[in-house]
């Protein structure tokens, strides 16, 4: 199961606490001191949670924290006019809208957050890329990369 926080609010570490705290609920987990943190390199990890995965995006208004129990890559995108088919041409995958553009750019940078590869080289194999996406707000995009049924819950 991938549980989505999905908020207007920009404070990660609220939108984290508030969603961790419905994950623990739904799995009945054991509440532990647990905390948003970075590796060296960036990626934001769940400390003094260990079995809890994490991603998190943010676009224009809305943050988004996904929490599961296995790897899991999120990106949310705002919708804005931009020349996809010049972009897509640079990095080697098919869109023939913006849509389709928008789909496939999340999903590459979903798994860029779920392999800790890099953009161009996700964006490069965007056409074979798997995830799903949503377009249940208005003017965004956002895709999920991993193994589970997505729940959301607006915070």
């Amino acid at each position: 199961m991938i549980l989505l926080g999905i908020s207007e609010n920009s404070d990660k570490n609220i939108v984290f606490n508030k969603t961790l705290s419905i994950y623990r609920e739904l799995f009945k987990m054991p509440i532990k001191v647990a905390k948003l943190s970075h590796f060296e390199n960036g990626k934001p990890y769940v400390k003094g949670q260990g079995e809890v995965k994490l991603s998190v995006s943010h676009s224009g208004k809305y943050l988004v924290i996904a929490l599961s129990n296995n790897e899991v890559g999120v990106d949310i995108q705002e919708e804005k006019p931009v020349d996809y088919q010049k972009i897509s041409a640079r990095y080697g995958f098919s869109a023939n809208d913006l849509t389709e553009f928008y789909k496939k750019f999340t999903i590459a940078e979903a798994t860029v957050k779920l392999t800790s590869t890099d953009l161009p080289t996700s964006l490069k194999q965007a056409d074979t890329l798997s995830g799903t996406t949503y377009h249940f707000i208005k003017g965004y995009t956002l895709s999920v990369v991993g193994e589970g049924s997505c729940y959301f819950v607006i915070i």
